[in-house]
């Protein structure tokens, strides 16, 4: 088993930035945009790059960004970028099919959208607007409307709210799809009993509007999280399922961290507690016989912290190896450095991996085989 390791080090401020998009069927391959706009091909091993889709196709709906589904056979255009927070946005969303080489034209996507995700295999879609979590089976059909209790300040699905976009998940969504697009998995946040701070934005207009955010401050109540998870393959018959919080957690103000797929019947949900020394990491299983998705008791795993918070300002991700239920995860060490341990049974009984008086900060990924 062979895992990279991202490390504390000065020389990563010498490293030059270029935005490009892997191709994930294409290890040798990756996507890039020139500075005349073209969207390039590049492929690695023979050093030969080609036009992919041309700056006149981008130009025709203002596009700016762009996503490719998970067969390449389709291609969000990104438009009308509107920032909200540190990460969120709105934005408009043109489907290009590159196979006809055509605008898809049936049942467009609405403006001012907040969230949009290619599930990684085919060319499903999910995605949030107005607060609401909808899905696509395909770019021409219908969107299915998943949740519709969204409202504005309030109710949040798929999407975090202010804290959790600011302070636990440090990203713009709370969606996540399963390995091969069987289910998507969300978070859903309750906003209705926090205080609110208010304030004036100085814009471009002649006069401020007011801004006003849920915004918990200590001692205050915070957003109550729920975990579902949605069979796409059969919606209509199911509907979303509920994983609840394990005892230990659910007995006090909690927060999710974050979401992990296994596979697509086997689910990792971090839990912590509001003082953030006490974390729980729940391998969760779906039952087909019950309809519904457990976690047992022996596959919970406890990273508690009797010096300080659990993990570091983010709980850390557990990278899952090919037997799907052993994983990497970065936490302390007994001399008090963060470093990579396997975990297999329990915490308590994890491998240390590295040492040292450094800090191991990310794993970028884990293989079978030497990369």
């Amino acid at each position: 088993m062979k895992i990279l390791v991202g490390v504390l080090s000065c020389l990563l401020l010498s490293l030059i930035v270029i935005c490009i998009v892997f191709i994930p069927s294409r290890e040798n391959e990756y996507l890039h945009q020139s500075a005349e706009d073209d969207i390039i091909l590049y492929n690695v091993e023979y050093g030969k790059s080609d036009i992919f889709l041309t700056n006149s196709t981008l130009k025709k709906v203002n596009a700016t960004n762009y996503i490719l589904s998970g067969d390449q056979n389709f291609i969000l255009l990104e438009s009308n970028y509107s920032k909200l927070w540190r990460y969120s946005y709105t934005a408009s969303y043109h489907i290009y099919d590159l196979i006809n080489r055509v605008f898809v034209t049936e049942y467009e996507l609405p403006h001012n959208i907040q969230y949009i995700s290619w599930s990684p295999v085919g060319h499903k879609l999910a995605y949030v607007y107005e607060n609401n979590i909808y899905l696509k089976q395909d770019p021409r059909e219908p969107a299915i409307q998943i949740t519709k209790n969204g409202y504005w300040n309030e109710i949040f699905n798929g999407i975090p709210d202010w804290v959790y976009e600011e302070e636990m998940l440090a990203v713009k969504y709370a969606l996540w799809w399963s390995p091969n697009a069987k289910n998507v998995a969300y978070l859903q946040f309750n906003d209705t009993e926090i205080p609110v701070i208010e304030y004036a934005y100085y814009g471009d207009t002649q006069y401020p509007r007011k801004i006003t955010i849920p915004y918990p401050k200590a001692g205050a109540k915070n957003p109550k999280v729920r975990v579902f998870v949605v069979d796409t393959t059969n919606y209509e018959h199911f509907g979303p399922k509920e994983i609840l919080a394990p005892a230990t957690i659910a007995s006090g103000d909690h927060y999710v961290t974050w979401i992990t797929w296994v596979t697509d019947n086997r689910i990792c949900v971090q839990w912590l507690k509001r003082v953030q020394n006490f974390s729980v990491s729940a391998i969760c299983d779906y039952s087909d016989h019950l309809r519904s998705w457990t976690c047992p008791e022996n596959q919970q795993h406890v990273e508690e912290s009797h010096t300080g918070w659990a993990g570091g300002f983010f709980v850390s991700a557990p990278y899952f190896t090919s037997d799907t239920i052993s994983y990497y995860k970065i936490f302390s060490d007994k001399d008090g450095y963060k470093h990579i341990h396997y975990v297999k049974d329990s915490v308590e009984k994890a491998t240390q991996i590295t040492s040292g008086k450094w800090e191991a900060i990310y794993i970028y990924k884990v293989t079978d085989e030497a990369m």
